[in-house]
């Protein structure tokens, strides 16, 4: 009896998720997680990326978002973070830290910031996240009210407040993340 109920259930559950894939390649092949998600391929890393709709293709001002990527065997990247400062004058970044409504999160991805410089400056970092507790911390900025991004230069620092739409946009990269098989716990 207690083997029926439990195949039932499978069997249950199954047609379920069956139903739901059916779904959602009937609605263009995506989970709902993945509606403001945009989707590029890179042919020389057989590598496709999903970035926030909100992210900019072309970098004309600072930005701070989530992305990651699968590969053709279906194997995903880790959840990496970009921040980008834009600006007239170079900062040559020596550290960056949030506030999420007036409570510094600690626990961000560190690395080394890169700088291109044409007619106007960026700097950017590019790293994976690589914590339970960096994920937390991105979760606290896409739930705050205020979320600042500050940026330390040699001189200088310059802050950013995240927009409702980069907010959204870390909450919807991470929940991809989650649909396509990530695992919040690296």
């Amino acid at each position: 009896m207690r083997h029926t109920l439990a195949t039932m259930l499978w069997w249950c559950q199954t047609a379920t998720l069956l139903a739901a894939a059916v779904a959602a390649h009937a609605a263009g092949g995506e989970p709902a997680q993945f509606k403001n998600v945009r989707k590029t391929y890179d042919a020389a890393s057989q590598v496709i990326w999903y970035v926030p709709q909100s992210a900019p293709e072309v970098v004309k001002s600072s930005a701070f978002y989530l992305y990651f990527g699968k590969g053709d065997r279906g194997k995903l990247t880790p959840l990496r973070l970009k921040a980008i400062y834009y600006g007239d004058q170079a900062l040559q970044v020596r550290r960056y830290w949030a506030n999420a409504d007036g409570k510094q999160l600690i626990s961000l991805p560190a690395g080394a910031w890169h700088i291109d410089s044409v007619v106007q400056v960026w700097e950017w970092l590019d790293e994976p996240v690589e914590s339970a507790r960096q994920i937390h911390d991105m979760l606290i900025l896409a739930e705050a009210k205020n979320a600042v991004i500050y940026i330390k230069g040699k001189r200088n620092i310059r802050k950013f407040v995240l927009t409702k739409d980069q907010k959204r946009a870390l909450r919807d990269v991470i929940s991809a993340y989650q649909a396509s098989g990530g695992s919040l716990s690296p």
